[in-house]
């Protein structure tokens, strides 16, 4: 009789003919180590097999068939393949299926497909393949991580006098595949390798053979056919095995498709780890965003050739603590961590330029601004290096003031340029200014991007003169700092996301474009329960800052309040949320901005003539 003709063993507490006095209390899924330790304890099996990959252990990749991108780039900068990496990845693809295809129901072997590949023309020669072949086992090994609750469940399984068996439906060599399981820490005493046998477990032939090799076996696995289903029906008594690690990483599918589309196939452990709380996981989704922030920031700081990079505080307080512990992420260029804020820097316009102070503030610099100028002049100009010729000022959002009062203080010797993350509606005649997203009230909202910056430490108020060296003075207590816990998980996600970004591939930055606009705006105007419930448990939440929100301004005008009105459901209550406004109505509430914007210069303009 054939395998498939076999009737399937529905209950696995219901011993087939013939076989032992095997019984399993779970015929659904197990998601915990308790759950198969139970099951384990409650047959006689002296064999227990485990399926390997997904089961015991996971590859830190979105598809298994990333790892061929990878390979493929580090076979095209090795010059051993003359396309691209997903050139690469197709044809290595396609190689296995013709194989796989020719050789069904027995496995194909690895050297068998580089053979295959040779023979194409898709490598030159024995060595190249040799080489390539290598070149995938590195990263194999690389990517491969046991879950975490399997070296101590292995352990406990043959504590308790278990023969353990791993059963794998794989190309991969049998000697790596033990050499993967030592390094991880998972001890088995016997390996069931279809590259070896030739016999797989999705045609059904292995568990024949295992009850004929290992008599008395129960299966564990994550497969429900080729795990389950066939091994029930081959007499095989058969558990469901999804940890509870794939719930949790289906959270984040949104951050890994982002990821892919800015071309990071390798993904941290903590995207699969990270979360159990709303502000963790809101930290671990906000992470994702700033890595291509700081990507797109990297790219900007080389078109413009810059020699120094300035994180303005508080914005850039995560992204220095994080670019601490990897100096050659802008590669030669210093990175430096610089205090600025509106109390402080724009003192320097108040001093140098008051006419300019007066339009920005309604009100004349005093003797005690004047006096503060000179100070913040001289700290911003100590900050330069002998070889500082052109400065990058990054900031998250604002006008672009902070960047024009640092100018007027630097010396003339040195050019300009800032970074944002988008700039306001009327912001000031900038030269050389680049942004991660042009502003649109249809997927911007300022206050919770800054706000999710990870803020920890008070504003600069002022300054003092030491010794002949200016020392910033910072609030005491501030209250309008990130929750501890976001700022700490923001910072470890984004320092692995770091750690992983030689590994990132060229990107089509149209395509780019379109996602990351799309991301934003589904995580700040948008946000699923979750996030919005993180949101609402931000400490301050209703005072955000020193200054009053957009809306709450006064002299914002009647049009715009109704244009930008308030939603109850708004994540931050105390700010306009514009995406309460249908898709139609957007370019109206730009529109309307702008236009009050342009008004209020008029009249400036008009005042300053008289």
């Amino acid at each position: 009789m054939h395998f498939s003709e076999l009737p399937i063993l529905h209950d696995p507490g219901e011993p087939m003919k013939g076989a032992s006095k095997l019984r399993t209390k779970f015929s659904k899924r197990l998601s915990s180590e308790s759950h198969v330790l139970e099951a384990v304890e409650h047959t006689d099996a002296e064999t227990v097999s485990f399926d390997l990959f997904d089961t015991l252990v996971y590859r830190t990749l979105a598809r298994p068939e990333d790892l061929f991108l990878l390979q493929g780039q580090a076979l095209v900068e090795a010059c051993l393949f003359s396309g691209t990496a997903r050139e690469w990845q197709r044809l290595r693809k396609w190689a296995e299926a013709e194989l796989d295809l020719a050789a069904s129901p027995r496995e194909v072997e690895l050297a068998q497909i580089y053979e295959k590949l040779v023979s194409e023309g898709a490598l030159n020669g024995a060595d190249s393949a040799a080489m390539a072949m290598a070149r995938e086992l590195e990263l194999e090994a690389e990517v491969i991580r046991p879950h975490t609750e399997v070296p101590s469940l292995i352990a406990s399984i043959r504590k308790l006098g278990r023969r353990v068996v791993v059963s794998t439906d794989t190309y991969l060599p049998e000697n790596f595949i033990r050499s993967t399981l030592l390094n991880a820490g998972i001890e088995v005493d016997s390996i069931v390798c279809s590259s070896t046998t030739g016999k797989t477990k999705r045609s059904g032939e292995t568990f024949l053979a295992m009850r004929r090799d290992f008599p008395g076996t129960v299966h564990f696995g994550d497969n429900h056919h080729a795990d389950v289903r066939n091994a029930r029906r081959a007499g095989v008594p058969a558990n469901w095995l999804v940890w509870q690690f794939y719930d949790h990483r289906s959270i984040y599918a949104p951050e890994i498709e982002y990821l892919q589309n800015i071309g990071q196939y390798r993904l941290p452990a903590s995207l699969m780890t990270t979360g159990t709380t709303p502000l963790e996981e809101l930290a671990t989704r906000w992470a994702v965003v700033l890595y291509d922030y700081l990507r797109d920031l990297r790219r900007y700081a080389v078109e413009q050739n810059v020699t120094d990079i300035w994180l303005l505080s508080r914005d850039g307080e995560s992204l220095a603590a994080v670019l601490q512990d990897h100096p050659d992420f802008f590669g030669a260029v210093p990175v430096s961590y610089v205090r600025a804020s509106r109390q402080f820097t724009h003192s320097i316009t108040a001093r140098l330029a008051p006419d300019r102070y007066e339009r920005w503030t309604d009100r004349k610099p005093d003797a005690v601004q004047i006096e503060l100028g000179a100070l913040a002049a001289r700290y911003y100009a100590s900050l330069l290096r002998p070889g500082s010729s052109r400065v990058l000022v990054v900031d998250l959002t604002g006008k672009g003031r902070l960047q024009t009062s640092i100018r007027d203080a630097l010396p003339s010797r040195i050019s300009l340029a800032g970074y944002y993350f988008a700039l306001d509606f009327g912001h000031e005649a900038l030269d050389n200014v680049g942004q991660f997203l042009p502003l649109s009230y249809s997927h911007f909202h300022q206050a919770p991007v800054e706000a999710f910056a990870g803020t920890t430490d008070g504003t600069c108020v002022g300054a003092v003169d030491i010794a002949g060296q200016v020392a910033p003075v910072m609030e005491a207590n501030p209250v309008d700092v990130a929750p501890e816990d976001y700022a700490e998980t923001l910072r470890r996600v984004l320092h692995e996301l770091c750690e992983l970004d030689h590994a990132a591939l060229p990107v089509d930055k149209v395509v780019l474009r379109q996602h990351r606009k799309k991301h934003i705006r589904q995580l700040l105007m948008h946000p699923n329960h979750r996030v919005a419930k993180a949101m609402a448990e931000w400490p301050f939440i209703d005072s955000y800052g020193a200054q009053p929100t957009y809306l709450d301004r006064p002299r914002v005008s009647y049009s715009s309040r109704l244009l930008a009105r308030k939603s109850a459901v708004n994540s931050w209550p105390s700010l306009g949320i514009y995406s309460a406004l249908p898709t139609w109505g957007v370019p109206f509430a730009q529109a309307a901005s702008q236009a009050r914007l342009i008004m209020k210069d008029w009249f400036v303009k008009r005042r300053q003539k008289r």
